[in-house]
């Protein structure tokens, strides 16, 4: 990745290192407190966040501001590799445990919301679009697997950067749509992917599909 920065606002956007991992952990905690993966991270986070950076099947990006990662997204490349190479992360009985102790709060949330989607599985979800498999399978787009701006820093359009940046990915890698699942309550972000370009696909109980197609020029 080409490195482009802006020198008034000390702004660069540059491709993730190991070196960015236990920033990069501190960013998810931030922006997504409630989630019990980066809560309780300790190994566990720090392995994911390895492997993601370290595969083949990824492109992660991160924007800096004032020497400091204020932004970052995941995009998968290779959706087949990054399902066969992300198994070792699931998080076993050990880690759940010790998170469960440590941040109860977390973990009810956690399984109120694993129960209600228990009752909800038998509803149909709702799709607002119905592309074929030919614009719309693993061997014609991407997917952002994580977004994320600090919160400190939102409305400077860091976010609006990074989806920038992946779309130019996408093209480069010759396909035709890219995908992302966001929480139904996460307006901002919503409102953002439709400014972008993006479209609901798919609405259930566990959130939103968005994608964008891209005409190829």
């Amino acid at each position: 990745m080409s490195h482009v920065s802006t020198t008034s606002v000390r702004t660069t956007i540059r491709s993730a290192t190991e070196q960015d991992v236990p920033a990069l952990i501190g960013l998810c905690r931030m922006t997504f407190p409630t989630m019990l993966r980066w809560v309780a991270a300790g190994q566990h986070g720090k392995e994911w966040w390895r492997q993601v950076i370290l595969t083949d099947a990824t492109e992660v990006c991160v924007i800096e501001r004032d020497n400091q990662i204020a932004a970052f997204s995941v995009l998968i490349t290779n959706e087949r590799i990054w399902k066969k190479e992300r198994s070792f992360v699931q998080r076993g009985f050990k880690s759940y445990f010790v998170g469960a102790v440590l941040h109860p709060l977390v973990v009810i949330r956690h399984n109120l919301l694993a129960f209600r989607s228990i009752l909800l599985k038998g509803r149909q979800p709702v799709v607002y679009a119905a592309p074929s498999r030919r614009q719309w399978s693993p061997e014609t787009r991407t997917w952002i697997e994580l977004i994320a701006t600090r919160p400190d820093m939102q409305g400077l359009g860091l976010g609006r950067m990074l989806l920038e940046h992946c779309e130019r990915v996408t093209k480069d890698l010759g396909r035709t749509a890219i995908g992302l699942r966001v929480g139904t309550t996460n307006h901002r972000a919503k409102s953002l992917y439709t400014a972008q370009g993006f479209s609901c696909l798919r609405s259930d109980s566990k959130g939103q599909t968005y994608a964008k197609f891209i005409e190829r020029g």
